[in-house]
């Protein structure tokens, strides 16, 4: 369980934290499928791991956070995949979908989106795109019970209201 206390404030929020289905044991299981289309290689990938229904529901809110740290495309995450896991999002009735972002310290993430593609893919499916770097307000949580070192997070609201939180890496 999370619990958390918005900066300035003594209201404490609470929220259940869900395992990753997609293990077996403790190990996370890993899916790797090669082709030249990006939306047939990304379905493929999750419906080789049990589908995409296992963790998201219609109505949560999804968080896409790719990598678009630095202004080269070398190192960004390819839009086409974004685009690919939206798509996905919208055909099993996802609405509330938001990619987020801050990009490595001397970098401009709003730039940064440009440059990659993000941005033209966000509008292309119409879904929220927001640079972290200008969200000032935080959110610190409590990990739980189970942290054994690192007992808070400062965090973004946008990042803990979130039911899942996809990283889509390069």
């Amino acid at each position: 369980m999370f619990l958390s206390r918005i900066w300035g404030s003594k209201e404490v929020l609470k929220r259940e934290v869900r395992r990753n289905p997609y293990t077996h044991g403790e190990l996370s299981l890993v899916s790797v499928i090669r082709s030249k289309d990006p939306l047939k290689a990304v379905k493929a990938s999750i419906d080789e791991l049990g589908g995409i229904e296992k963790i998201i529901e219609p109505d949560y809110k999804v968080l896409i956070k790719p990598n678009v740290g630095f202004s080269d495309s070398s190192a960004d995450t390819s839009p086409e995949v974004v685009g690919a896991v939206i798509s996905i999002l919208k055909d099993i009735g996802v609405k509330d979908i938001t990619i987020a972002e801050s990009a490595v310290r001397g970098s401009n993430t709003t730039y940064n989106f440009r440059v990659s593609g993000i941005e033209q893919v966000a509008k292309k499916f119409d879904v929220k795109l927001i640079d972290l770097k200008r969200v000032e307000k935080k959110v610190k949580v409590l990990t739980g019970n189970r942290a054994k070192k690192l007992k808070t997070i400062t965090t973004y609201p946008i990042v803990y209201e979130s039911d899942v939180i996809i990283s889509i890496p390069r």
